[in-house]
């Protein structure tokens, strides 16, 4: 009557004061955190309305939060940017830009960027200035927060840290510029922090480059284990005339220092020609790892690059590696390049990681192109293009991109910025955003932002905007002109910690509460088609048809991927659903949110993938850092009280690895089970019955229950660490106090009683209490 998951032969009695349902849970396992939750749902059609009750042409004063900047001018939401969790709260956690900051106490255009650490009390119309922290710029025109970026964890102390780029800073060289690096810690945080105090900058090689034009986290570009950062000065000119020139600096545990000069960075890469400005702005980004190869990738843009046609633009994927990186390295030598399908189309304008939009366990990245003029001048262009394990090639026309996104309208500029939005709508596929900030559909320079939902098939060529799984639109605030949203987006993780990711808009022209103040919105992900479901078994492989391991323990080499099997009933018939599983590590400060989408519609089965990295663990384009990690057990625990969750376990190496996880629930068949009940009671179960009785009545009336179950497949040599006995309460009348005991003679289920073990076989003591 109870189930067994797999084992050797043990044996268990029970007692106690209250009658229970019951399951044994026994690990071998050196950590032990649960974390789960499971929904319903599946892609819709595009225009469908699905997730968060969004639907195409919504206000962006229907977000669940806003925040407006302090004083006027200000442009506050001109860049924002997810930071993870940097305080590790549990919470994820976003910036947000006001470049053009100026007045007491700050500077004229110093420029100041807020942290608004995450949390479930946020309101509409917050004013920054009571948000967690600031920092300002260090001097008169240094524009802080002109570029903002999360950059990781780039000294692997399991706190998320972000960039602040100040192109206009002239500390040591005339508007070289300066990049500061932040480092996420637990507590700390204040207002108007001056940039002085960062953990790290870095400044311009020489004068007029404008370093911190651009800054991006790249994630594990050489496979050490610390996340890794690219500093654009998109004006350079060592190599030629306005050239541009992006750095890279590896992250490291210690030695971080302020006034680095960017000439110590550990590689660089220049444009091909003059006036290319290669790393312009929102031109570069971190893209995760689309080959496939364990390594994390990078994307540079040349938004004026003329190779193809006059501003046609080309965009260069770097591919992480282990050796090999050099200074001043010529973009030529890149892995691939992406070039616009027409002049004046500035292509990679903007770039980003898109995260798995097809859930093929290949990454994905975008490129903009603002200025294409296919349906109409300066309507603008998206393109996604999907990541592939095989060969990548030099000079490619996005025309040959995998899907492309029109906008809807003349010089509405779609494509000026993307941004990448984890699973919004809960349905397995990763999401994305495009802005088009001067579209005029709700009103001059208003602005909209589009939502497309991932899904598995049907990505074309030359989709409208039109046809977007949902929009949000700005407002026109003359005299001072429309609020540009949507000129800043980005995915901001799951800021109310519901396990649903969230996103946010920025329109650095609104002037509701100050002329041109600027203001962010923040929207709530959901998945408003819940199908609460019950899962049967959650299995772990290293095979890519999801075959389960025999032993239920996989010991996976690095860069290896593992493969979620997960079968589960109840699920809406009429939607391809999700089950979310939560991996935890022992090092981590927030579990990976892996989905396993089914494999069809009512299929009940559920394939979900992640893969192994030498100190860090990635799904999508998250990473979660899982130091020494070498064995993984994942197992489902079947109990009403905890709500169908999903368990996944790590063990450490140079210690007790994890071989197994055992488990035992009412109402199965698997092994043998019952209650004994003293000689005036005369019941028994036999396997018969849904409940295993524990306790008593009276002073005569007592129950006790055995439970044999079997642990077989757990080798000699383990140790087993920790046994857990959980009892769920379905009719106690008084306080538990239970005290099992290991049984080491045999007993048969359909002879046990009270005084016998077995026929003509009697306890040491009656009621199991000596064997």
């Amino acid at each position: 009557m109870a189930k067994l998951l797999h084992g050797r032969k043990g044996r268990l009695a029970l007692r106690g004061s209250a009658y229970t349902l019951m399951f044994l849970v026994l690990v071998a396992s050196v950590y032990f955190t649960p974390e789960a939750s499971s929904q319903g749902g599946g892609p819709l059609p595009p225009g469908s309305g699905f997730g968060g009750g969004w639907s195409m042409d919504t206000s962006i004063t229907q977000s669940n939060a806003s925040f407006f900047g302090e004083r006027l001018t200000v442009n506050s939401g001109h860049r924002i940017s997810f930071v993870d969790d940097v305080n590790r709260d549990g919470y994820d956690d976003m910036i947000i830009g006001a470049y053009n900051a100026y007045g007491d106490p700050v500077g004229s255009k110093r420029g100041e960027v807020y942290l608004v650490l995450g949390s479930w009390e946020w309101q509409m119309d917050t004013n920054l200035s009571d948000v967690n922290a600031s920092y300002v710029g260090e001097a008169d025109d240094d524009y802080a927060g002109f570029a903002l970026s999360f950059a990781g964890d780039v000294n692997a102390d399991g706190f998320a840290d972000f960039l602040i780029g100040a192109y206009g800073n002239d500390d040591p060289e005339d508007t070289g510029g300066q990049s500061y690096l932040i480092l996420g810690r637990a507590e700390g945080w204040s207002m108007d922090s001056v940039l002085t105090s960062a953990n790290a900058s870095f400044f311009g090689e020489r004068s007029y480059q404008r370093s911190g034009h651009g800054v991006a986290g790249v994630g594990d570009v050489n496979g050490d284990g610390f996340d890794d950062f690219i500093v654009s000065a998109s004006y350079d000119s060592e190599h030629g005339t306005n050239i541009g020139q992006v750095y890279l600096i590896m992250g490291r545990p210690e030695g971080w220092s302020m006034d680095t000069n960017l000439s110590e960075s550990n590689a660089s890469f220049f444009g091909e020609a003059n006036s290319d400005y290669a790393g312009h702005h929102l031109s570069l980004a971190g893209v995760g790892d689309v080959n496939s190869d364990g390594f994390d990738d990078f994307l540079i843009g040349s938004v004026y690059n003329d190779e193809f046609g006059p501003n046609t633009g080309q965009s260069y994927l770097i591919l992480g590696r282990q050796f090999g990186w050099a200074m001043d390295t010529n973009l030529s030598m890149s892995n691939a390049s992406y070039y616009g399908e027409a002049t004046e189309d500035y292509s990679c304008v903007t770039a980003s990681g898109a995260g798995d939009l097809n859930a093929d366990g290949t990454l994905d990245f975008l490129v903009g192109a603002y200025y294409n003029n296919e349906n109409g001048e300066y309507s603008g262009q998206s393109y996604a293009l999907f990541g592939d394990s095989g060969a990548w090639t030099l000079d490619n026309n996005l025309s040959k991109s995998n899907a492309s996104f029109r906008g809807e309208r003349q010089q509405s500029y779609s494509g000026w910025h993307l941004s990448a939005v984890d699973d919004v709508n809960g349905d397995g596929f990763d999401d994305f955003m495009v802005g088009a900030y001067l579209d005029l559909e709700h009103g001059s320079d208003s602005g909209q932002s589009y939502m497309l939902f991932g899904k598995s098939r049907d990505w074309n060529m030359d989709t409208g905007l039109g046809d977007s799984n949902a929009s949000f639109y700005g407002t026109e605030t003359s005299p001072h002109g429309g609020s540009y949203s949507g000129y800043a987006l980005t995915g901001v993780g799951d800021m109310n910690a519901d396990g649903f990711f969230d996103f946010s808009i920025g329109a650095y022209r609104e002037s509701e509460h100050e002329p041109l103040s600027g203001q962010t919105y923040l929207f709530y992900g959901d998945n408003s088609s819940y199908v609460p479901m019950t899962i049967t078994s959650v299995l772990l492989g290293n095979e890519s048809d999801y075959r389960p391991a025999g032993n239920y323990v996989i010991v996976p080499g690095y860069d290896s991927r593992l493969y979620v099997n997960v079968t589960a009933t109840g699920g809406n018939a009429n939607f391809r659903d999700v089950v979310r599983v939560w991996v935890n590590s022992s090092s981590a400060s927030k579990p990976i949110k892996l989905m396993c989408v089914e494999t069809g519609l009512d299929t009940n089965e559920y394939h979900g993938v992640f893969s192994v990295r030498k100190g860090a663990s990635i799904q999508r384009f998250r990473k979660v850092q899982v130091a020494n990690m070498t064995n993984i057990t994942v197992a489902g625990v079947y109990a009403e009280d905890v709500n169908d969750e999903i368990r996944v376990f790590y063990g450490l190496e140079n210690t007790n690895p994890v071989f197994g996880y055992y488990m035992y629930q009412p109402n199965e068949t698997f092994s043998n089970d019952t209650y004994i009940s003293s000689p005036t009671g005369a019941d028994t179960n036999y396997g018969n019955k849904e409940e295993l009785k524990v306790g008593r009545y009276d002073s005569s009336n007592i129950y006790r229950s055995l439970l044999r179950f079997d642990i077989s497949l757990i080798p000699p040599e383990a140790n087993v660490t920790r046994s857990i006995l959980s009892l769920y309460l379905y009719n106690a009348t008084y306080s538990i106090d239970d005290r099992p005991y290991n049984l080491t003679g045999s007993w048969l289920e359909s002879q046990v009683t009270w005084n016998n073990r077995q026929t003509g076989t009697a306890w040491g003591s009656a009621g199991g209490d000596y064997v």
